[in-house]
């Protein structure tokens, strides 16, 4: 550690650059490999809400795809519960000794070499049937124009490309997509598609006082909104039934003009080699900076984020909602199950 603190130190001698290079992959870390060597993985943010696992792990082991290797992460601690799921799920586990959501990520991402797709999902995000295949299939329809999970699965590499499309009229494209997303209610992005979507805008604005705004405070910081996103009053329905209610509809992509929260993304590993990883900043570890570093990069880059319209996933809540957020789920249980 001191060794450490004397290279932050001498920065000026070094450079920051350098500095900056020097921490980006670097780390006290374990890893329980369990991998199979797929051409996508799924990292995992977890092992800060624990009062979630048993809802959002117990879905993403409902919904895992076999395309798909899983490894939870867990940032600045090791958490025996977590050691435990990923044994009896067969996933891997990764945690760090520094607490650095950067980092670790770099990290997980390092150890799948051959993961092409990289999925991130935070511990708090409740994924929903078809996930993986409807990701896939967003992000090949928004990058190559084709409109059906088979296509999908040729054109990013999945089954063999034998030059036959199963649907041949190929949508033209209009965009060199960053990342892909869900809808996500509790989002300052997807609340106002969600409530536009849904024809409740005047509900909404009853309650609330004001028209639905992208990237509105009270989604980051009201309990009572994160309570509304999940079916208080029974105006947004539960996001099981949003999904398969969208899910039927024909394929739609919208690029995402404001900061988006990457609570549930999809990006290739290119993307992520071009930024040349996840920028770690010495001595600031605070949460959000990866979620900057992606955001700037995609939009200075001419990647833009893209949010599928026909899939919908849950958030539990942002950081000053969750302890009411936890109230509120005692109260309704039936809603997380």
């Amino acid at each position: 550690m001191a060794d450490i603190k004397n290279k932050i130190l001498d920065c000026g001698r070094k450079g920051k650059d350098n500095l900056v290079k020097y921490f980006r992959f670097k780390a006290h870390s374990t890893f329980i490999d369990r991998s199979n060597g797929k051409k996508a993985m799924c990292m995992v943010l977890a092992g800060y809400k624990e009062k979630l696992f048993p809802h959002t792990l117990k879905r993403l082991k409902m919904f895992e795809h076999d395309k798909v290797d899983i490894v939870i992460v867990s940032s600045g601690k090791y958490v025996a519960e977590l050691d435990d799921i990923c044994k009896e799920y067969k996933w891997s586990y990764l945690w760090t000794k520094e607490n650095d959501v950067s980092l670790v990520q770099n990290i997980a991402i390092m150890n799948h070499p051959k993961a092409k797709y990289i999925f991130k999902l935070d511990e708090d995000i409740f994924i929903t049937k078809d996930y993986f295949d409807k990701m896939f299939t967003a992000y090949a329809h928004c990058k190559y124009g084709v409109k059906t999970k088979k296509d999908a699965f040729k054109k990013l590499g999945f089954i063999r490309d034998d030059g036959v499309l199963e649907n041949p009229n190929v949508e033209p494209v209009e965009y060199n997509p960053g990342f892909i997303a869900p809808l996500i209610p509790l989002n300052g992005f997807g609340m106002v598609r969600i409530v536009k979507k849904l024809d409740a805008v005047s509900q909404y604005e009853k309650r609330f006082g004001s028209h639905p705004m992208y990237h509105e405070l009270r989604v980051f910081e009201d309990p009572e909104m994160a309570k509304f996103l999940w079916g208080d009053d029974g105006v947004i329905p539960h996001v099981d039934d949003m999904n398969n209610k969208f899910g039927i509809d024909p394929l739609t992509e919208s690029a995402c003009a404001t900061r988006f929260s990457i609570g549930a993304i999809m990006f290739e590993r290119m993307l992520w080699r071009k930024m040349g990883g996840f920028k770690v900043i010495p001595l600031n570890h605070r949460l959000g900076i990866d979620e900057e570093q992606i955001n700037a990069f995609c939009v200075n880059t001419g990647h833009p984020m893209m949010v599928s319209e026909n899939i919908v996933v849950g958030h539990f809540s942002f950081g000053h909602q969750t302890e009411a957020m936890y109230e509120y789920m005692d109260e309704h249980p039936e809603i997380f199950k």
